[in-house]
């Protein structure tokens, strides 16, 4: 059998590409300066809207607009494409917008002192707190001594002490009557440091006391019979007189509750009306239960207010400080919105630990011991951005120890927390924990790309509490458009930095300069930071070879719209 022959086909040959010189031209994009339309800047208008990022915008918008939990927005980009300039802006036009904006005081908590009470008033509420309790507070130091001083009052009390002590004077002298008539006398016996009252026989009239009674008895100069009647009698007198000090001491609580009730009578009115006068003020449910706290604790303090004299004015006050100033009855306003017009908003350059998150201030005091209460809160950036943005650079603010952790917290439970911890330290100098405040803001965060994926593959609250991204472009189409902006924003710059006019051929250097920028001949950088930098020098270098001089304005040409004529490509 014949083998069959089985041929390869030749391999197939590529076809040659033939490989076209590039000339020197199509290198570089070239801008025509007289496609421009103008003959220098002075002819034009600036343009200062947002350019080249429409994308980045609209999911700003959609960020700054939304009002529900976790709608905080991350702004992503390359430094210099107008990220925080564009969020300054945008901003500024809500900033127009009403909040119900409102102040954050603390007050002392009178049962539980190591916990202030967090009170959030209507704007200028808060204020005026603070002054009607510093204004209450005077006049119950006038008002008090003087009614304790008044006749009425000494009156009411010289009748009531003269009945109780009548009464006492009463009970002791039946009981020293009685005393007397079973052979017995009352005498004073020391105690210690203490005077005590007690009971001995009469014998040859002479107050004796017991033991000398027993020891005569074994001399044989007194009847034992008698001296056991004497004992069985002693016995008897000293339970009675029990009694009779028992009965002594219920007369005196009532001489307290009586005074107690005069006071309330005579002296709590002045207090009571101050306190009916600030509930009708203040139409919120922890002030009133704030204030009723206060009227229980004057009236179980009145003698504060008996001994203290009003205290001096600031120029007569010693340097040291008065032992009682009352702080129980003060207000700490942490944020004030008396005079604020507009929503807060908050650029924070520096994120330590206690500029976002405030801090519970220390001091020494005389016998070298750290004290604080609760008139040494001081707020952070994050409260006083309250009903408003606070802006934060994401890297500042995950370099410093324990921001991060404590603002995903703030943010997922809507409260900030106050503490006197230090993370430099890693520990807490006191045990006062304020209460928490509820906080309405909306955090902007700006980073990096690589940053912004990093949190939201590794950290799972991220995504929860950052759901709007803004990533802002380092480019835009090169088109006619495009270019008309490029050159109202030189116009710009010229213009806020009182920079040397430029003439058309150097506002076509600076494109030129944004395409090569780009890397691409079909786009424009929209980094502008950079080309900025290169405005500025331009104007410098022209000013040091004297070419300065003012082209003459074109009284008919004004740029304002398109260009005239179509870029070389």
């Amino acid at each position: 059998m014949k083998k069959r022959n089985i041929t390869t086909p030749p391999p197939r040959l590529k076809t040659a590409v033939e490989h076209r010189p590039l000339p020197a031209s199509k290198l570089q994009w070239t801008c025509d300066p007289k496609s421009l339309g103008l003959t220098s800047t002075v002819d034009i208008k600036a343009r200062r809207e947002i350019i080249g990022q429409e994308r980045a915008l609209r999911a700003l918008r959609v960020g700054l607009e939304m009002g529900h939990y976790g709608y905080n927005i991350f702004v992503t980009g390359l430094s210099g494409t107008g990220r925080t300039t564009t969020i300054k802006r945008m901003l500024r036009d809500f900033e127009k917008t009403k909040g119900e904006l409102r102040d954050h005081c603390y007050v002392y908590n009178f049962k539980h002192p190591d916990t202030p009470i967090a009170l959030a008033l209507p704007a200028g509420q808060g204020k005026g707190l603070k002054e009607d309790m510093e204004n209450f507070t005077g006049d119950l130091l006038r008002n008090i001594p003087a009614v304790y001083e008044s006749q009425r009052y000494q009156q009411a009390r010289k009748s009531l002490l003269q009945h109780f002590q009548e009464r006492q004077k009463s009970i002791l002298q039946d009981f020293e009557n009685k005393v007397k008539e079973k052979g017995f006398g009352l005498v004073q016996v020391q105690v210690g440091n203490v005077m005590r009252p007690d009971i001995v026989p009469v014998v040859k009239e002479n107050p004796t006391n017991l033991d000398q009674v027993e020891a005569m008895v074994q001399k044989g100069e007194f009847p034992k019979e008698q001296f056991e009647t004497l004992q069985e009698t002693q016995n008897a007198l000293e339970k009675q007189m029990s009694t009779v000090f028992r009965e002594l001491r219920n007369i005196e609580k009532k001489v307290q509750q009586s005074l107690a009730e005069l006071e309330e009578k005579v002296v709590m009115p002045v207090v009571d009306d101050g306190i009916q006068v600030l509930k009708a003020t203040y139409d919120n449910a922890k002030v009133q239960n704030y204030l009723e706290e206060v009227r229980q604790n004057i009236r179980d303090n009145l003698d504060r207010f008996r001994r203290q004299q009003l205290p001096p004015e600031p120029e007569s006050q010693s340097e040291e400080a008065e032992d009682d100033n009352f702080l129980e009855f003060k207000v700490n306003i942490l944020v004030d919105n008396s005079e604020t017009e507009h929503v807060p908003i908050i650029i924070e350059t520096n994120p330590k630990y206690k500029n976002v998150f405030g801090i519970v201030e220390r001091e020494v005091d005389r016998a070298g011991i750290w004290r604080t209460d609760f008139t040494r809160i001081k707020p952070g950036s994050l409260l006083l951005a309250d009903g408003g943005y606070l802006v934060l650079n994401s890297l500042d603010t995950l370099v410093e120890q324990g921001v991060w952790q404590d603002l995903k917290r703030t943010l997922r439970t809507g409260k900030i927390e106050f503490h006197s911890y230090e993370p430099s330290f890693g520990f807490s100098a006191s045990g006062m924990k304020p209460e928490p405040i509820e906080l309405n803001v909306k955090v902007i965060m700006i980073g990096e790309a690589e940053l912004y994926y990093l949190l939201y593959y590794r950290d799972e609250d991220f995504k929860k509490i950052f759901k709007i991204r803004a990533d802002f472009d380092f480019e835009m189409p090169n088109n006619v458009q495009a270019i008309s902006k490029y050159v109202g924003f030189v116009k710009m710059i010229c213009d806020d930095e009182k920079l040397l006019p430029f003439d058309a051929s150097a506002v076509a250097k600076v494109v030129e300069f944004g395409v090569r920028l780009s890397g691409r001949q079909q786009k424009l950088s929209t980094r502008f930071n950079i080309l900025a930098d290169v405005i500025r020098e331009a104007s410098y270098w022209a000013s040091k070879s004297n070419r300065n001089q003012k082209p003459e304005r074109s009284p008919t040409k004004i740029y304002e719209g398109p260009l005239k004529n179509e870029f070389t490509a």
